[in-house]
């Protein structure tokens, strides 16, 4: 018997694509795949010409196409059609992988934030160099509500959250005005950091160069003490600072309580 003309049982067919005989006594029941030919014993017999036939199917069901979608297709085969499902699956699946970069990156980001935070010297304080910085600003407003503020900030980064909701560090601009007056709870705007040379629109670069650094730990209402010394720092060294305080928190995402809220805290020297 020749190899075109062998017969396989349904078993056989089955085991040699690792599949349950019982999915191409499915197949058969909504017409989807049939036996190249049923016994008198009412045996399901099927062919190597059927194989790639089948292949198709099972590469569709692992694409995801529902059943109706691959009748569909297997009704009217084409090498236009097929390529074109091919196409449209490649979309979804280089989507796809895009969306597990961005997820690694957010993973690894926050595994190397994780281990820097653990050397940190919260009390330490001086003179560091930053590189650029891209980000989103979205000015505030005086007087505020929180509800507003929320709602400007949706608005002015709901579409990128949207697009990548992993590792995003948000924080507040305060004028430096605000600090020697000893208002530092009255902030400008709020920012998000971007990816390096995002071209979102409304995204503003902070410049590199020299920074007054410093760390609060615990509240919010810990931040004017941190101030005051961070200013007498400034003072005694002669420092001249620039317009804005950039306050980044950078570990909410893994603190059980306010007390250990850790907050950077960047002044540009002029």
């Amino acid at each position: 018997m020749s190899k075109k003309e062998k017969l396989f049982t349904a078993g056989q067919f089955a085991q040699l694509y690792h599949i349950n005989k019982k999915t191409l006594l499915f197949y058969h029941q909504i017409g989807l795949f049939s036996p190249a030919a049923v016994g008198d014993n009412r045996y399901r017999y099927y062919s190597y010409r059927q194989c790639a036939q089948l292949e198709t199917i099972l590469l569709l069901r692992q694409l995801n196409f529902s059943l109706e979608e691959i009748r569909d297709f297997m009704q009217n085969p084409s090498p236009t059609a097929l390529r074109g499902v091919y196409l449209q699956k490649i979309q979804k699946i280089d989507a796809r992988l895009a969306k597990l970069r961005q997820l690694k990156e957010a993973l690894v980001w926050q595994s190397q934030e994780i281990d820097r935070l653990q050397d940190i010297d919260l009390s330490a304080m001086g003179v560091q160099y930053r590189p650029a910085q891209c980000m989103l600003v979205c000015p505030v407003k005086p007087h505020t509500t929180p509800e507003e503020e929320t709602k400007m900030l949706l608005q002015g980064v709901g579409d990128l959250l949207s697009q990548n909701p992993y590792g995003t560090a948000y924080g507040t601009m305060v004028p430096t005005k605000n600090l020697y007056s000893h208002h530092s709870e009255e902030y400008s705007a709020v920012y998000m950091l971007l990816e390096p040379g995002s071209n979102l629109p409304g995204a503003v670069t902070r410049p590199g160069g020299q920074y007054l650094c410093g760390w609060c730990l615990g509240h919010w209402n810990n931040l004017p003490a941190c101030y005051d010394r961070l200013l007498a720092y400034a003072t005694d060294k002669g420092l001249t600072l620039g317009d804005y305080s950039y306050e980044t928190s950078v570990n909410e995402m893994f603190v059980q309580s306010e007390e250990e809220y850790i907050t950077q805290i960047e002044i540009p020297i002029q």
